[in-house]
């Protein structure tokens, strides 16, 4: 619990079968990775958080995580997990990498501060209608005005639960997207 950081060119590496919970209440900084191959673990509390090398997530229960302070991932963002979670990133401004979450079900996620995503978007979870649009409108808005970084020539890629196309400024933010260059895959 004392853990508040690693060595700039440190990173976290857990592996454990058994664990359910793990909490990091003082965790600021990790270096480089935050890898964590952990299939039971369901909540994951990092509060403190606030910046990280690269993350790669495998959690096959991963019902819930809190890093509500985290406000940059140097590479990418990977999560992967077989259950229903929720995602809460309310500080989140940047991702110099690639976005990738693989979940059965996304029952919430949400970045509004995103300013900066560097990579693609793969989002292979089925989400509500609601959370496409939001995703969409996101993207569309990175368009280098206001503190943000222009989202170009990137692909997206969106599961949603139902197969409901996106709502209206969801369809809006596609067309915004794909007229700069992006290749925008919703399903």
């Amino acid at each position: 619990p004392k853990l508040t950081r690693t060595t700039p060119n440190g990173g976290l590496d857990f592996n454990s079968g058994a664990l359910v919970t793990l909490d990091l209440p003082n965790l600021e900084n990790v270096g480089t990775f935050f890898t964590m191959n952990m299939p039971a673990i369901e909540t994951l509390t990092l509060p403190k958080l606030k910046t990280v090398g690269s993350i790669t997530w495998n959690a096959n229960l991963l019902l819930y995580v809190n890093m509500t302070s985290l406000e940059y991932v140097a590479g990418n963002f990977i999560v992967n997990a077989a259950e229903g979670y929720s995602i809460t990133l309310p500080e989140l401004t940047r991702i110099d990498g690639d976005l990738t979450i693989h979940a059965d079900l996304v029952l919430i996620f949400t970045m509004p501060k995103i300013k900066h995503i560097g990579g693609n978007v793969t989002i292979d979870a089925s989400l509500n209608s609601g959370f496409v649009t939001d995703i969409l409108v996101r993207l569309s808005l990175l368009d280098g005005t206001n503190g943000t970084t222009l989202f170009e020539n990137k692909t997206v890629n969106l599961r949603f639960f139902g197969n409901e196309p996106p709502d209206p400024p969801g369809e809006d933010a596609i067309l915004v997207l794909t007229s700069r260059g992006c290749t925008v895959t919703t399903s």
